[in-house]
C-alpha cells in the first residue's frame, strides 16, 4: 500500500449522481486480469465511448483533464454492488483521490430538513460499500451508534424474501373541514376492500393481514400536505383527531404557533396500506467467547490524527458474541469491511451483528 500524501494535481468533475460500480467499470471486464495491457481503458468505458470512438463531450476525454488524479463526484459515488475492479481500473488511470462529501449532506437533508435531529438515530449501514463509509459520515452529523448486520452484502435481499407482504392503495378526494364522517369512513372501506382481496390473492392468512390507514392534509390554499395517521374508524371522534394530529405535527415541523387554524383544514389523499405480516423468523444466538487477536495489521490512514497509523485487522466471522473492538481497526467480511476509527468502539451481539460506538469527542 502506498503512503498517502498530499496531493496536487488536475481533478475532473463527474457531475453524475449514483454513479454505481457498474459505470465505473462494465461487468463484462471483470473477468480481466489487472495486469491486462490497457486496463485503464475500461474505467468508464461506456460513458467515454461510442463504439471505437472517445465521445469529446466526456470530461474525461477532454484534453485539460487527460491528466486528471483527482475527481470531484456528485453525491453517492461508488454506489452499488462492491467491486474491487472499479478501484483497479481508477488506479491504472492515474485516479488517486476521489472527493465525495456528499453522504453526510445526504443524511442531512433525510433528517434536519424534515425537523429531525440526527443525533436521535442510529445509522444501519449494509451492502458492500455502506460500513466502510458509515464511521465517518455518521461522526459527522452527530449520530452516536452504527448497527451493521452481519449478511450486511445480501442485507437488501434477505429482507426483500423476509418482509411483510404490503399493497398500497391511494384516493384523492379533496374535503374541506368540517365534513361528514360518514364520506371518509367509505372511502376508506372500500380501500381496505380492495386491500383484503390483494392479500386473498397472495394467500395471507386472515390472521395475519392488517391495514394501515393515513390522511395528506393541508391548509386551505397552501401547495404542500402533510401525511398523518387516520384511526381504523373514521367517526366525528376520529375525524376531530385527524385534524389535531394533523396540527400538532404541522408545528412540530414549522414551529410553534404556525398553525393556520383559521384558514380550515382540507384533506387530499387518502391511504391504505394492507399488510400482509410476515410471521417472525427463528433466530439462533452466538455463545461469547474469549476476545479475538486481529489476524494482521497494516497501516491505514487515521484521519482524527491525519496521519497514517499501524491498524489491527480482524476476521469479521471469528469474532464471537460480545467481542470489543476499539478504534482505529478494520474488521474485514466476505463482500465487505468494517472500518472503526479512533474514538469509536465496536462490539458483536449474540446474533453477530456489530454495533459501534461513536464518543461525542471523536465526532
Amino acid at each position: 500500500m502506498q503512503p498517502f500524501a498530499p496531493l496536487s494535481a488536475v481533478g475532473a468533475p463527474i457531475d453524475l449522481p449514483n454513479v454505481d460500480t457498474d459505470r465505473i467499470i462494465p461487468a463484462r471486464y471483470l473477468r480481466k486480469p489487472r495486469e491486462t495491457p490497457g486496463y485503464a481503458d475500461f474505467l468508464f468505458h461506456d460513458v467515454r465511448y461510442d463504439g471505437e470512438r472517445l465521445r469529446p463531450e466526456v470530461v474525461l476525454n477532454q484534453a485539460a483533464f487527460r491528466a486528471a488524479r483527482i475527481l470531484v463526484t456528485a453525491e453517492n459515488f461508488g454506489c452499488g454492488s462492491s467491486r474491487e475492479a472499479a478501484v483497479w481500473a481508477l488506479d491504472a488511470a492515474g485516479i488517486r483521490t476521489v472527493i465525495d462529501s456528499e453522504m453526510a449532506d445526504l443524511i442531512r437533508k433525510s433528517t434536519l430538513e424534515r425537523g429531525f435531529d440526527p443525533r436521535e438515530f442510529v445509522i444501519f449501514a449494509y451492502g458492500g460499500a455502506g460500513p466502510v463509509h458509515a464511521a465517518s459520515y455518521a461522526a459527522e452529523v452527530g449520530v452516536r451508534r452504527i448497527v451493521v448486520p452481519f449478511f450486511a452484502t445480501v442485507h437488501s435481499a434477505y429482507g426483500a424474501a423476509r418482509s411483510d407482504v404490503r399493497f398500497s392503495l391511494t384516493h384523492s378526494h379533496p374535503l374541506v373541514a368540517p365534513v361528514d364522517p360518514a364520506i371518509v369512513e367509505a372511502i376508506y372501506a372500500k380501500m381496505e376492500r380492495d386491500g383484503n382481496a390483494r392479500l386473498e390473492e397472495a394467500d395471507v392468512p386472515r390472521a395475519q393481514r392488517r391495514h394501515e390507514r393515513w390522511v395528506e392534509a393541508r391548509y386551505r390554499r397552501q401547495v404542500h400536505h402533510l401525511r398523518v395517521a387516520a384511526p381504523a374508524r373514521v367517526d366525528a371522534a376520529g375525524l376531530a383527531r385527524m385534524m389535531a394530529d394533523f396540527e400538532v405535527e404541522y408545528e412540530r415541523l414549522f414551529g410553534r404557533g404556525a398553525a393556520l387554524k383559521d384558514a380550515g383544514i382540507e384533506f387530499v389523499n387518502y391511504g391504505v396500506d394492507s399488510v400482509g405480516v410476515a410471521p417472525a423468523m427463528a433466530t439462533r444466538r452466538w455463545a461469547a467467547g474469549a476476545d479475538v487477536a486481529p489476524r494482521t495489521r497494516r497501516m491505514t490512514w487515521c484521519p482524527q490524527s491525519c496521519r497514517m497509523v499501524s491498524t489491527p485487522v480482524y476476521d469479521g466471522p471469528a469474532l464471537p458474541a460480545h467481542a470489543q473492538v476499539t478504534g482505529p481497526a478494520i474488521i474485514e467480511h466476505p463482500g465487505t469491511t468494517i472500518v472503526v476509527l479512533a474514538g469509536q468502539t465496536a462490539s458483536i451481539d449474540e446474533q453477530r451483528h456489530t454495533h459501534i460506538v461513536i464518543t461525542p469527542s471523536a465526532a
